[in-house]
């Protein structure tokens, strides 16, 4: 009988020692190629949308505050609401830098409640914001200029509003402005949450807001840092030009790869401490169980090194096994979790090269894990164990 076949028969003559350590390998190591594949995909779908989306430069009056927000309502890193406005001329200076995305924002209130009103041309921030997606059916081109206006889900949320609530918005000089909800914006765990977007020209035609500008967004395929240096230089010290290198969606999906990777950090750590444990706990009890078994192979001639490999590659086998299946089954898992993690349109590669040296890494651990058990059970007197 070869040694292969007395670690298989061993198996399955004892599933109660066998199947623990199995299933235990397979749920550590599902749990944690699962986190390992989502976080991939997280990572790949920031890149892909940062390529497809390009670098936004913010241009801004100049300031020492680095946060846009009123009554605790963040709106853009980087920029003032109290920074006052844009030189008139900045536009004009910006041409052929890139895809303009002019923004006017004040303070208003709505149904008594403190808020921020962004005056923006919507067709243009759709057709560039890719990660926009709309609750009800999408706004059609110019409908925001007629007296409508797109809700952020937190604001939708707050004030109970849907595509065609009506709405009066209240500014800080009390001008109004009267008018229905064209579109709510899904959520994105982005500023534009606590927003409500209308159209610019008409947002100017308050009083003290004519002509107006708070910031401007520029689209460019240019490195970030790079352009943003570029511009500056441009326009001089009459503005300040922020880079931002993941805007919109791809900022959000790259700080959810981050914390992805730190929590599978901490599993990795986790499973590897646990999986050891298991397999070592599991075969120190086994060898006091096959005492019988174990003097009977060295009665029977077989030396302590055979008895040693054969309790070793037990260890191996059980545990390369269940990381084979855990790696497998995790990939299931973040195939089935992806669409709501990632979203729908990203394909998720199998995680080929971490699911080899997961399992060789299990290989490593079981030898580990079970060579001071079969170390003991090799050193046994045959006589003292067929007793």
């Amino acid at each position: 009988m070869t040694w292969l076949q007395l670690i298989i028969a061993s198996l399955v003559r004892r599933p109660g020692k066998s199947l623990p350590i199995l299933l235990g390998f397979a749920v550590c190591w599902a749990t944690l190629f699962s986190l390992v594949t989502l976080s991939d995909g997280v990572t790949e779908a920031a890149k892909k949308e940062t390529a497809n989306v390009g670098t936004l430069l913010q241009v801004m009056p100049p300031a020492a505050s680095i946060a846009f927000s009123y009554a605790g309502i963040p709106v853009a890193s980087g920029v003032a609401i109290s920074e006052g406005d844009l030189p008139p001329d900045t536009l004009e200076q910006l041409n052929g830098a890139g895809r303009l995305l002019p923004k006017l924002v004040t303070p208003c209130r709505v149904n008594g409640q403190k808020a921020l009103i962004v005056g923006a041309n919507i067709d243009d921030e759709v057709d560039v914001k890719k990660n926009w997606r709309f609750s009800e059916e999408a706004p059609l081109a110019g409908d925001l200029s007629k007296s409508r206006f797109l809700v952020g889900s937190t604001v939708a949320a707050t004030l109970q509003l849907h595509a065609g609530s009506p709405l009066q918005i209240t500014g800080e000089n009390g001008a109004i402005l009267n008018g229905t909800v064209a579109a709510v914006l899904q959520e994105m765990g982005t500023e534009e949450d606590r927003l409500i977007f209308t159209d610019l020209a008409r947002l100017q035609q308050w009083p003290g807001k004519e002509n107006k500008l708070t910031f401007v967004e520029v689209l460019t395929a240019q490195d970030g840092v790079n352009a943003a240096h570029q511009l500056q230089a441009r326009l001089g010290s009459s503005v300040r030009v922020q880079g931002e290198t993941n805007p919109g969606a791809a900022a959000s999906r790259q700080e959810m790869a981050d914390s992805l990777q730190r929590f599978a950090s901490l599993v990795a750590v986790t499973v590897l401490a646990i999986s050891s444990l298991l397999l070592y706990v599991t075969m120190n009890s086994a060898i006091h169980e096959r005492r019988g078994e174990l003097g009977l192979l060295a009665a029977l001639g077989y030396r302590p090194a055979f008895v040693r490999q054969i309790l070793i590659s037990e260890g191996m086998l059980l545990a390369g096994t269940g990381a084979f299946a855990g790696g497998v089954s995790g990939y299931g898992l973040a195939f089935a979790l992806a669409p709501m993690v990632i979203g729908a349109g990203f394909p998720l590669a199998f995680p080929a090269l971490p699911w080899a040296g997961g399992i060789l890494l299990a290989l490593l651990l079981g030898a580990l894990a079970a060579l001071q058990p079969a170390a003991q059970a090799a050193a046994m007197d045959p006589v003292e164990a067929l007793r």
